[in-house]
């Protein structure tokens, strides 16, 4: 097995959800369970408010 797809507390997936009240769009460890860092280009972001995908005025953290 890939060492970097193994089930554990350290490797990182991405993640993104769709639902009603709320989206979602972040990093969480492969044990399912364990945040971490959401990064881009390997420079760790944090991000506020809302973020609109063809929205000007985004209701929810990530609304398309």
């Amino acid at each position: 097995m890939d060492p970097d797809l193994a089930i554990n507390a350290t490797n990182t997936a991405f993640r993104f959800g769709f639902y009603t009240g709320g989206n979602y769009l972040g990093a969480i460890s492969t044990d399912g369970s364990t945040s971490m860092p959401f990064t881009i280009a390997g420079t760790p972001i944090n991000l506020s408010g809302n973020v609109g995908v063809g929205k000007t005025n985004p209701a929810y953290a990530v609304d398309v």
